[in-house]
């Protein structure tokens, strides 16, 4: 019954190939070595859900470093230095905005950790391959990932292929940047494999298909070393490669037009909200036209809580 869910269309294309676990995962126990700080400076680091991805990636820093952050969920963008989660606050009450600075933050927290590398010049590599990733590659991944989730159905097929096509051309520069190494910079990971890592394994699990991931063997062999790491895998599961390229929802098409006029808003905090996620398959399958407002404010909620339906 679950794999016939599972495979159902809208749900493939909200939520992706959803992956059984071979093995169960395992619980973080008081007291053991990731929730025991090394550093017994006080962190709190305030997101929306436990999902979103900047917030898994501050884990698996924090876990890899064995610093101790508190994760406070729900929280009020307003309360951020730029209007936006998530930020870090220290024991003193001063805050950091931008996931990149606060990542940086953590790892300086514990420099025996190597996050941040060995020498001045890796220091820099780490600052280029994660600014090349920021640049290069995220714009045209938004391109691709928001019409095949649902987000924001693409105005035509050329646009949607030019943004996938931009994308795999980094892929394949990255491949030849690999070489022999097996991590990006240095000879163990670091902040630059787990923001790369992260941003690239959206594309892994939704248009990088087999065909194209058998033509990238160094780039595979690099995101399956990242996707086993024990923190990477304790805060986002098994991440599953796609067989084949999920295809987008574009302007115009049978889900993307309403065939009931009447104007419905889903009000939710970001756009993989599972919740969120459920609501689109059943709009999806039902043919009616949902339109997500995502970074919702609770209050204006009638429990609350979000999501919220006006």
């Amino acid at each position: 019954w679950f794999e016939r869910f599972s495979q159902n269309p809208q749900v493939k294309k909200r939520c992706g190939n959803i992956k059984a676990c071979q093995k169960a995962l395992k619980p973080l126990l008081a007291g053991s070595k990731f929730a025991t700080a090394s550093n017994k400076e006080e962190v709190k680091a305030f997101i929306d859900t436990p999902i979103n991805s900047s917030g898994l990636g501050l884990q698996i820093v924090a876990g890899i470093s064995g610093v101790d952050l508190e994760m406070v969920y729900g929280a009020d963008k307003k309360n951020s230095m730029n209007g936006r989660l998530p930020y870090l606050e220290t024991a003193d009450g001063s805050k950091i905005s931008e996931n990149m600075a606060i990542m940086k933050h953590i790892a300086r927290m514990s420099p025996g950790s190597g996050l941040l590398g060995s020498n001045t010049f890796e220091q820099a590599q780490i600052d280029s391959l994660v600014a090349w990733c920021q640049g290069c590659f995220l714009p045209d991944l938004h391109d691709v990932l928001f019409p095949i989730y649902g987000i924001r159905p693409a105005a035509d097929m050329k646009k949607f292929n030019d943004a996938s096509k931009n994308c795999k051309e980094v892929a394949k520069k990255l491949d030849a940047f690999l070489k022999d190494k097996e991590w990006l910079v240095g000879n163990k990971i670091s902040l630059a494999d787990i923001y790369v890592g992260g941003c690239f394994s959206f594309a892994f699990q939704t248009f990088f298909d087999s065909g194209f991931r058998k033509a990238m063997p160094r780039l595979s062999a690099w995101f399956e070393r990242f996707s086993q790491n024990p923190q990477v895998k304790k805060r986002c599961g098994n991440i599953k490669a796609c067989q084949k390229a999920l295809k987008p929802l574009l302007a115009g098409s049978k889900f993307a037009t309403a065939s009931n006029k009447e104007e419905v808003k889903a009000f939710i905090d970001t756009p993989i909200n599972s919740s969120g996620l459920g609501l689109q398959i059943v709009a999806g399958i039902s043919g009616v036209d949902l339109e997500m407002v995502y970074g919702a404010d609770k209050k204006n909620s009638m429990n609350g809580r979000l999501p919220y339906l006006e």
